[in-house]
């Protein structure tokens, strides 16, 4: 089977731009912080606090807890690299 069309669809879902009714915190990242996002409890806990904003700026509308998930991960672990 086939995974290219799911994956070309989730990656389009993931870049999407960040709708204005859902900001990030934009508290910059510091140096210890960096180095603590090496540490798996730190970086869930930081995707676990996007995917509730993300959730809470959906109101309800479509989406689902699993693409918030992938989403809130996809931009804290580019926010780490860049």
């Amino acid at each position: 089977m086939d995974q290219a069309p799911a994956l070309m669809r989730w990656k389009a879902s993931v870049a999407r731009p960040i709708e204005a009714s859902a900001p990030m915190e934009t508290h910059e990242i510091t140096p210890e912080q960096l180095l603590r996002a090496n540490t798996s409890k730190w970086r869930e806990e930081q995707i676990r606090k996007r995917a509730h904003e993300l959730y809470l700026a959906r109101k309800g509308g479509p989406g689902s807890d699993v693409q918030d998930w992938l989403r809130a991960e996809a931009e804290i672990m580019w926010k780490l690299d860049h």
